[in-house]
């Protein structure tokens, strides 16, 4: 979704001649879709709109995300959450809880509390993907999960490498690796990876755009995921007897 300038100037940048202070009203964006929120953000200075350079400011990024409710399905607006959450140097970051105390906080008159409720109970920290979000959200509305993101191990290597698995079902030794422009420029030491997990007992399952946009493909996916953890649990069990 790429808002049009005109929703942009409404809903992103607040631009005066005289610089807010955070005290009185401010001159954000009025509308049923939003005006609690944004009534809420007058008044509460952690919730001030955040000051980018002289005479422009712009809503908190949490307000923003709230207000957005109103235009994106449960799916984008997970995915716009976990794209707030994500490790990055160059931006503030926010955190799940973030997200349910303000919810908390929000008059009860906010119109779109229980879409939010689902979306904040759906994020998840710390991911490296819009598409990886959307792979994770799709699979668990599916009936699948929980899972584990960026899950940690060390390879069974010479030099006991640290690897990252996007999506993890860690006791079932299962990963679900969403395969986009990175994974295709690092094929060499992806493939490398692949072979020592692998020799650990690990499954790894791949998915990349065309499953995500095709549903007879994702279908075939899930099928594969069903049997590939039928499959780990009846290893686990065999194991667990010995």
């Amino acid at each position: 979704m790429v808002p049009s300038p005109g929703f942009q100037s409404r809903f992103f940048v607040l631009a005066n001649e005289k610089s807010y202070t955070g005290r009185g009203p401010c001159p954000l964006t009025s509308g049923p879709e939003s005006e609690s929120a944004q009534e809420f953000g007058r008044y509460h200075s952690k919730y001030a709109p955040i000051f980018v350079e002289p005479h422009i400011f712009t809503v908190h990024p949490l307000l923003l995300w709230v207000q957005m409710a109103a235009y994106l399905r449960l799916e984008e607006l997970v995915v716009l959450g976990d794209a707030m959450t994500r490790r990055s140097f160059y931006r503030v970051h926010v955190s799940p809880a973030n997200f349910a105390t303000l919810l908390n906080e929000l008059p009860t008159t906010f119109p779109h509390r229980k879409k939010c409720d689902k979306a904040v109970k759906l994020l998840a920290e710390n991911t490296d993907s819009c598409m990886e979000t959307r792979l994770r959200f799709r699979m668990l509305r599916a009936g699948y999960g929980p899972f584990v993101i960026n899950y940690r191990l060390t390879l069974n290597t010479a030099d006991k490498k640290q690897a990252f698995l996007d999506i993890a079902i860690p006791n079932l030794k299962i990963a679900i690796e969403y395969s986009g422009k990175f994974h295709a420029q690092n094929w060499e030491s992806d493939e490398a990876r692949r072979t020592a997990l692998s020799s650990a007992g690990w499954q790894i399952l791949s998915v990349n755009a065309e499953t995500l946009s095709n549903s007879g493909k994702f279908k075939d996916f899930l099928i594969q995921l069903s049997m590939t953890i039928a499959r780990q649990q009846t290893i686990l069990q065999r194991n667990q007897q010995m």
